[in-house]
């Protein structure tokens, strides 16, 4: 349970690590990945992904 804002089950979940003194880094991931999850096609894609291969290939492919 994550406690989402409207209520529904969560689907997608990703943990970002970065070194403490990559603040710059920290933000930039963040944003990219702000623009990723608001891909409505390309959330759809990984929801359908089979395997974490295939995951990594559309995470490798996209481009914002």
């Amino acid at each position: 349970e994550f406690d989402a804002p409207d209520n529904q089950p969560v689907s997608l979940c990703f943990i970002l690590l970065v070194p403490k003194d990559a603040n710059e880094v920290h933000l930039q991931i963040l944003g990219e990945l702000a623009q990723l999850f608001g891909d409505e096609a390309m959330r759809g894609r990984m929801l359908q992904a089979e395997s974490v291969t295939d995951l990594i290939a559309l995470l490798g492919a996209w481009t914002s």
